[in-house]
């Protein structure tokens, strides 16, 4: 919703909005270039906090250790010469990758887990806890519970520690196990070897067996057909011939000695295979898993990961910050929002910069007696503005306010009373702060047909002197009754001043500023760069009629 018409203009609109609408979204070169500049050290310190993060983590990671050992499941010389070696690569390809997958599983896990008793070690087993075994067991509320399988649980947490892989394209395989322990993990890295081969020797044997066992069935069959025991035959008795007779006999007695022959055969190779020999499983350890002497560390990419984590959250804290800023930092943003080209620029001025100008009388505000020349050149291009106006006549009312307080409106007031007191005007500065307290009660000059305390100061600076009037309440006393007082009080003194400048309170702590705007002819408005909002100095600027506005004054930038 766009804000109301400023109430004392007729005909001359502001031209902006609040900032913070349509004008914040254009991205332009300069816009980036500004927020980079003010909001670089917020990026950095997120970018320094995600480094700091990042090493700690990678310093005080649990240890852990990390055993290897080489398993060659395949001897290159035994391969056979007369094999193609496109096929037998492809076929040694094959084997390698379907055994790594036997090595992970759980015929070869759950044999180890057995055998090394891990359902009750400490890491792996059912006194394990840790981090994730909170989350497992908060992801696992609700659904099936698997408490009752100590067994499969571990065989999980093994499994996840364990890792195999081709060393390159040859036919040996690393196995690798990860513990907190260097003992456990290599004596585990070792079980899973042995487990391996165990398992490959069980098979082995196996089909050994069942191989024996069919050859022992063929040589039954093959017994009962080669010594079949027949009755003899009378050929005489027979309707055959006698060359059919014996025809037939000489078949009876070549099938009795073929079945004689194969029998003969299978019986050889049972004795053969009855022998002890050399397994024929072309497997072997070539390295097997000694104690590891350093630790695992954490992957460098993911300290990395949140080095760069740390400056995106900044970039984004940035942006969002930026994003839900209002506030003017800039003279662009003054012009944007108010279309005055008459602003006066003052940077940051520390406190080891400011310099005491002079003498003060007790009771007057500090920042009267302290002088800059950075100010002092600000001031000079306001007071030039001032003496500018055309149908300037004696006794100007000059009025100097802020939308919120610490915007450094008493240091611009009293620097701008010493520059028109330079160029040789008769000048008053008027402390029209009333809420502040005084120091020296007795010295006002009060009496009871006034509402308001007054006391006349000097503050001496070289052959220049700056008289001040110092506004205070002696009483209680209502915002306005002091707003009349201010007045009054200005309508009586304007008369004998050429300029008389007014420091005024916040105009978000009082009305002074609206109420005396019929005796003011000018103001000065000072804008806090990066803490007065647009809506605030919008709201000020609402009360002041456009041709009052002499200059704007960014002070802090």
């Amino acid at each position: 919703m766009p804000p109301p018409e400023p109430i004392s203009l007729a005909t001359e609109n502001f031209p902006g909005q609040p900032l913070g609408s349509n004008e914040r979204d254009i991205v332009d070169t300069e816009a980036v270039v500004r927020f980079i500049r003010n909001r670089r050290r917020l990026c950095v310190i997120w970018t320094v906090a995600g480094l700091c993060a990042g090493i700690t983590f990678w310093m005080f990671s649990p240890a852990y250790y990390t055993a290897y050992a080489t398993l060659l499941l395949e001897d290159p010389l035994s391969r056979p010469v007369a094999t193609p070696a496109s096929g037998a690569d492809a076929a040694a390809t094959a084997y390698i990758e379907s055994q790594v997958f036997v090595l992970l599983s759980d015929e070869v896990v759950a044999r180890t887990v057995d055998q090394l008793l891990l359902t009750k070690d400490e890491e792996f087993g059912q006194a394990a806890g840790g981090i994730r075994a909170l989350i497992a067991s908060f992801l696992s509320a609700g659904g099936p519970t698997i408490d009752h399988m100590p067994r499969y649980r571990t065989t999980l947490r093994i499994r996840g520690a364990l890792s195999v892989r081709r060393l390159g394209v040859s036919n040996a395989v690393e196995v690798g196990f990860t513990s907190r322990n260097p003992h456990r993990s290599a004596a585990i890295a070792n079980a899973i070897v042995q487990s391996y081969m165990d398992s490959r020797s069980e098979l082995e044997r196996k089909a050994r067996e069942d191989a024996a066992t069919q050859l022992r069935e063929r040589l039954a069959a093959l017994r009962s057909k080669a010594f079949a025991v027949t009755p003899p035959q009378d050929l005489s008795t027979t309707s055959q011939s006698p060359e059919q007779a014996e025809a037939r006999s000489r078949e009876l007695q070549s099938n009795a000695e073929g079945f004689g022959a194969l029998y003969d055969s299978l019986l050889r190779r049972a004795y053969a295979d009855s022998e002890p020999e050399f397994s024929s499983l072309r497997l072997r350890v070539i390295t097997p898993a000694e104690l590891p002497l350093r630790r695992s560390w954490p992957p460098a990419i993911l300290v990395l990961a949140i080095v760069v984590a740390g400056g995106a959250a900044g970039i984004c804290h940035a942006l969002l910050k930026e994003a839900t800023d209002h506030s003017v930092k800039t003279a662009a943003d003054v012009w944007r929002l108010t279309g005055i080209n008459r602003i006066a620029e003052v940077p940051r001025i520390e406190g080891q910069s400011w310099k005491i100008g002079g003498s003060r009388a007790e009771g007057l505000q500090p920042s009267y007696a302290l002088v800059s020349g950075k100010f002092d050149t600000a001031m000079g291009k306001v007071a030039v503005r001032l003496q500018q106006e055309e149908n300037r006549r004696s006794g100007s009312v000059i009025g100097v306010a802020a939308p919120g307080d610490g915007a450094g409106t008493s240091s611009v007031a009293a620097h701008l009373a010493r520059t028109l007191t330079e160029s040789g005007h008769k000048i008053l500065l008027v402390d029209a702060n009333w809420r502040k307290p005084s120091t020296r009660q007795a010295m006002l000059n009060s009496s009871p047909s006034r509402k308001l305390g007054r006391r006349h100061a000097t503050i001496h600076l070289g052959d220049e002197n700056t008289e001040v009037l110092v506004l205070r309440a002696t009483d209680t006393i209502s915002e306005m009754n002091a707003s009349l007082s201010i007045v009054s009080t200005l309508q009586l003194l304007h008369v004998e001043y050429d300029y008389v400048v007014v420091d005024f309170p916040a105009a978000e702590q009082t009305v002074d500023l609206e109420a005396n705007m019929t005796v003011i002819n000018d103001v000065i408005v000072v804008v806090e760069a990066g803490r007065t909002t647009s809506e605030s100095l919008y709201g000020l600027l609402r009360m002041i009629p456009r041709a009052k506005i002499a200059s704007v004054v960014l002070n802090k930038i």
